[in-house]
């Protein structure tokens, strides 16, 4: 012990890598810690989320209820991708086929027709 400018009594001591590695632990801890409650907690409430839902929504044109989030399908991914939509400028000529007999009406369900 040496005494210090003002006279207080100063402690000098050495820090080892021991001290080092015990801070980290706890740095480890401090952070760990509320990312697990967390973790728990965001599964107990989802858990109280699939209780009780509510039928999707049923819009005045439809019959059958809107299909929610987890319901709802996606196209498959790839190339090339397959499509049942036509550009604009094709669905007016496939319309004038039809009307016209020079093609069955599901052609555009069946065939390539843009």
């Amino acid at each position: 012990m040496r005494k210090g400018i003002f006279g207080w009594t100063l402690a000098v001591r050495i820090v080892t890598r021991e001290d080092f590695e015990h801070d980290a632990q706890a740095d480890k801890v401090c952070r760990e810690g509320p990312y697990h409650r967390a973790g728990a907690a965001w599964f107990v409430f989802d858990k109280f989320n699939q209780i009780g839902q509510n039928p999707g929504f049923t819009p005045k044109w439809s019959d059958k209820p809107l299909l929610k989030s987890w319901e709802k399908t996606k196209p498959p991914l790839g190339w090339p991708r397959e499509t049942d939509s036509l550009c604009p400028r094709c669905v007016p000529e496939i319309r004038q086929q039809i009307l016209e007999r020079q093609s069955p009406p599901r052609s555009p369900v069946h065939g390539q027709t843009g």
